[in-house]
């Protein structure tokens, strides 16, 4: 399953919100610096879905705020 994510970095609080089936806006705390951010997505939506971390990849948009997630099971 891919999912399309908005990612808003140095947010208040992690969070996550579906704007739209397969299409999410995820908050982050963490600043985009030395990949942090991309960590701290990564973390939340294992959280947010109930899997492991290492079942998450980020497909494209790796220095973007538009992001393509694969998620396997």
């Amino acid at each position: 399953m891919v999912v399309t994510v908005r990612l808003i970095s140095r947010a208040k609080k992690n969070e996550v919100k579906e704007i739209s089936p397969g299409n999410l806006k995820v908050y982050v705390t963490k600043p985009p610096l030395k990949n942090e951010a991309n960590e701290a997505t990564i973390e939340i939506l294992a959280n947010h879905f109930g899997i492991k971390k290492t079942n998450l990849r980020i497909i494209k948009g790796r220095h973007s705020h538009n992001k393509l997630i694969e998620l396997s099971h």
